[in-house]
């Protein structure tokens, strides 16, 4: 997931990565796996998610 970085004053403007990826991550439980003859249905975990910038910053992040 990319965003774009906006100040914090006009986060409008911007994109935020984490927000978006967070939806993406809640709706994960949605997705229609597909069954294999041998080892059934699949499934997804979320096992790490990364983003923003290590110092703190009024931008919104891009990723």
């Amino acid at each position: 997931v990319n965003g774009k970085a906006a100040h914090g004053f006009r986060p409008h403007l911007g994109v935020n990565a984490v927000e978006d990826a967070a939806k993406i991550i809640a709706n994960l439980d949605r997705l229609e796996l597909r069954e294999h003859p041998d080892f059934g249905t699949g499934t997804v975990c979320t096992l790490k998610t990364e983003g923003g910038y290590t110092k703190y910053s009024v931008v919104v992040p891009e990723s």
